[in-house]
């Protein structure tokens, strides 16, 4: 698998940095957006697989034929980015991935705090095989998520639901159901990574004006 990571706020993307095959803290959408372009040129090289090995969907992985796993924290930095024409050219390359990206080994993971339309368009919502959704505020927001959502018996717009807890639909499981969620601390991510450095992992170094010893 080759993990890639994006995220204006740092959380996310620090504890993998050293070891995620492609990582971006950049608040413009510029950077991701090329990030976004690389993975999409990486479907098309892709494409000539459906003809040698006859089928229309990538579901066998190895190192030469890596899944690839998107990460994209704090979407609505990019969804909403003032910079108009910039916030244009993320969304389209995020639709084209969106839609095609799973038959070509691609999985696309969007973390946002508010899952609004103006957040995340009708189109990237309807490709997205797997969803799940805290607590939200209003039920407006849990409805972008699931459309149907009113004539289920669980709602995420639910103040009363405890942490942890959450609205899931994945994969072939067409009823949302209840999920209850493992919490993994920040720091327990970078222990993760400290391991995977130890074991030969490492892909880049800290930015340069981190001091890891200093931070510690």
């Amino acid at each position: 698998m080759r993990l890639v990571v994006i995220d204006p706020n740092l959380g996310a993307v620090a504890p993998w940095w050293r070891t995620a095959y492609k990582v971006s803290d950049a608040v413009h959408p510029d950077e991701p957006t090329e990030i976004l372009r690389w993975v999409r040129e990486e479907m098309q090289r892709r494409e000539r697989l459906f003809w040698s090995g006859r089928t229309d969907r990538i579901t066998d992985f190895s190192p030469e034929l890596p899944l690839l796993l998107v990460v994209i924290d704090e979407v609505a930095n990019y969804t909403r980015h003032p910079d108009r024409k910039a916030r244009e050219r993320f969304e389209a390359e995020l639709l084209a991935i969106a839609s095609q990206g799973a038959k070509f080994g691609v999985r696309l993971w969007l973390l946002t705090q508010k899952p609004s339309a103006d957040v995340l368009t009708t189109a990237v919502r309807t490709n997205l095989s797997a969803r799940i959704c805290h607590r939200v505020d209003t039920v407006e927001d849990f409805l972008h998520l699931f459309p149907d959502g009113r004539e289920l018996d669980i709602t995420a717009a639910d103040r009363t639901m405890p942490q942890g807890v959450s609205i899931a639909s994945v994969g072939d499981m067409r009823t949302p159901v209840r999920l209850r969620s493992v919490y993994l601390p920040t720091e327990a991510c970078w222990q993760i990574n400290d391991l995977m450095c130890t074991e030969g992992l490492k892909v880049r170094e800290l930015p340069a004006h981190v001091d890891l010893d200093k931070a510690a």
